[in-house]
């Protein structure tokens, strides 16, 4: 389970694992939260060969788990992806997710090509959690504690 050398990676790796119960299991309101408060953490540390690691919980921080999200924050309907400045997101994804093909260092441009999802879903699950009223002055008064 948690892995690492420095003991802030082990503590970061700790408390994804404990806060991955609440984003899965918890009301929306708290997973969300937990969610946002998992967003801080670096769980691989500074170093390290990144170009030919992945990162397997901030892959699930970063894409897993906003995609789960959103599927949890459904109802409200979302303006994000009919935004102009998504689909040009969108249209820059796919290119840059096309350009993996012919480069040779593939497996950053997936890193880069997630990252560029993973951006998108943020600001789809951030959107949503707002017009439910999930995200109010007290959720961020209580995310800045954390």
């Amino acid at each position: 389970m948690p892995s690492g050398n420095l003991p802030e990676i082990l503590a970061a790796q700790v408390l994804f694992w404990l806060l991955l119960p609440v984003v899965v299991f918890c009301p929306p309101r708290w997973a969300v939260l937990a969610w946002l408060v998992m967003g801080n953490l670096d769980a691989t540390g500074p170093g390290g060969p990144t170009s030919t690691a992945v990162g397997w919980i901030n892959a699930a921080k970063g894409v897993a788990i906003p995609l789960y999200l959103w599927w949890r924050l459904r109802n409200p309907p979302s303006s994000v992806l009919q935004s102009l400045p998504a689909r040009v997101w969108l249209a820059l994804t796919a290119y840059a997710s096309l350009a993996i093909l012919w480069t040779p260092a593939a497996l950053p441009g997936l890193k880069l090509a997630g990252n560029m999802v993973g951006i998108l879903l943020t600001l789809i699950v951030l959107e949503k959690a707002a017009r439910l009223g999930y995200l109010d002055s007290k959720t961020i008064v209580l995310l800045v504690l954390a």
